[in-house]
């Protein structure tokens, strides 16, 4: 199952001219013409209504995913998948090497999901949280709801490890398009850095409480630009580490 994401970040990393320091067991052929695909975390919600996990029906990573092959040379699945971290779903879960996680309230995971997401992320995966902010402020005495929730997720899924702030002088920052102070800013209404946890020197989880999916969903002019730009770090490291 792990040999698959790798395949997956070779076969990228031939598209977009970056190096990897992976053994090249397979000719680029093979894959180059395999599309990446990504998937939103099906998950349950402490409060909200229907699909709280995928807001705008997915229309907001549809428009990013756009954005993603037409600036880079990735090929890219357009229509992202669907994915639990529940049993049932535990071998398909290795399809996919970002998973985007998100809501405006607070994740709620079983025990199970809790151990298929730690098997997921230590087998290569990585994830993309984000606040679609809406309960809870971006300050940093409270912060945003999912948040706080995902934030004690994390706990259950690594009890050994603790959030980081990403350094501002991270790849993931400057891996495709630069930002030299971290984390900007997707949403009118406040900033803050992010936060990674890693294995080794692999980020492989990304919160983000500044709510990027708005940023890909609405016209914000700079921060809609923020937020399509760093998405795009996000995949490219994702892909390539």
């Amino acid at each position: 199952m792990r040999s698959a994401i790798k395949k997956l970040r070779l076969c990228m990393a031939f598209a977009i001219g970056l190096s990897l320091a992976l053994p090249l067991y397979a000719q680029e052929e093979e894959y180059e013409e395999q599309k990446v695909q990504i998937a939103y975390v099906e998950h349950d919600t402490k409060g909200g209504w229907g699909r709280q996990w995928q807001y705008y029906s997915g229309s907001n990573m549809r428009q990013f995913l756009r954005q993603l092959q037409r600036q880079t040379n990735i090929h890219v699945d357009p229509t992202p998948g669907e994915v639990s971290f529940n049993d049932k779903d535990q071998n398909k879960l290795f399809d996919y090497p970002i998973l985007f996680m998100t809501s405006n309230h607070a994740a709620q995971l079983r025990d199970e999901e809790i151990a298929n997401m730690r098997e997921y992320l230590l087998r290569g995966g990585f994830i993309l949280a984000d606040d679609c902010v809406k309960n809870g402020t971006f300050s940093r005495d409270k912060p945003p709801e999912f948040t706080r929730a995902f934030i004690e997720v994390m706990r259950r899924v690594f009890p050994e490890r603790r959030f980081e702030t990403i350094p501002h002088d991270h790849p993931i920052y400057h891996c495709f398009y630069k930002f030299d102070n971290g984390l900007p800013r997707f949403h009118p209404d406040g900033q803050w850095e992010g936060l990674g946890i890693f294995d080794g020197d692999r980020l492989m989880v990304l919160l983000s409480p500044n709510d990027i999916c708005c940023g890909w969903q609405f016209s914000w002019g700079q921060l809609s630009k923020n937020a399509f730009s760093m998405g795009i770090n996000i995949f490219v490291y994702a892909l390539t580490h």
